[in-house]
């Protein structure tokens, strides 16, 4: 229930008759999501989303669970946007992020393969595989999923 109403907040942020109500309201609880994030369906978020963060050029996939206190964004955030190569993120459906996991991209655009896995307080800088378990600072290869899983 707090998970559909975070994604209904996140989805009208945008709408001039709420105004900031609804960036106000995500605030408090410690999410920043911005109204560009494209969110795909059956989309996870428990614990009431606390604490994360989500770069403004993401697109999520169907079926993906991002756990709290995650982190979603530029490795080269010391740079103007417009002297940066970073291009976005893309995770593509499936995909499991676990808590305190940080995501930072880098060149081009960063994506994480239908049905990876990032596991809690993992640090990943660079694109992952279909499937691909990683886990650690920095981040290592641990396992894959059987295709089945992904």
């Amino acid at each position: 229930m707090q998970t559909r109403l975070i994604l209904a907040l996140i989805a009208t942020q945008d709408i001039t008759f709420l105004g900031w109500i609804p960036k106000i309201a995500l605030a408090l609880l410690g999410i920043d999501i911005p109204p560009s994030v494209v969110l795909g369906a059956g989309i996870r978020l428990p614990h009431r989303a606390h604490g994360v963060v989500i770069h403004p050029l993401t697109r999520i996939g169907a079926n993906v669970t991002i756990y709290h206190n995650v982190t979603i964004g530029r490795a080269d955030a010391h740079l103007q946007f417009s002297e940066s190569s970073f291009e976005g993120f893309v995770l593509e459906d499936g995909v499991l992020i676990g808590a305190g996991a940080i995501v930072l991209g880098g060149k081009g655009v960063t994506t994480i393969g239908a049905g990876a896995i990032i596991g809690a307080g993992t640090v990943l800088a660079h694109s992952i595989g279909r499937g691909e378990i990683w886990a650690g600072n920095p981040a290592k290869l641990v396992g894959r999923r059987d295709a089945d899983d992904a």
